[in-house]
């Protein structure tokens, strides 16, 4: 993975990802590649990571794309930041993602 590249060999000790869901729980097509791409066991290890995962809870697979985005880095041997967020649209998604943001400093 072109990007991961960049975390192991420049020492990148951090990686915050804020995912958005649409459709039936896909992810946006910019992360389409990320997505389908296997990331060796242990790639991440040691490396913090914090995913923000954006939807609606309108939708049967609310935040799915972050839920899959956070699972595939936690199997690379990422150790998450802080827990995985999703913020509901429906709800209160500018509160939560403030919260979110605050807990990254």
């Amino acid at each position: 993975v072109a990007g991961m590249d960049v975390v192991t060999k420049k020492a990148i000790t951090h990686v915050l990802v804020l995912c958005s869901t649409f459709g039936s729980g896909e992810a946006p097509s910019n992360a389409t590649d990320f997505m389908k791409t296997d990331i060796p066991l242990r790639l991440l290890v040691g490396t913090k990571v914090a995913v923000l995962g954006l939807g609606s809870s309108m939708y049967p697979d609310f935040a799915r794309a972050g839920i899959n985005v956070a699972n595939k880095l936690n199997q690379a041997g990422a150790v998450e930041l802080i827990p995985l967020t999703k913020a509901d649209e429906a709800v209160d998604s500018p509160a939560v993602i403030s919260g979110w943001l605050e807990l990254t400093k």
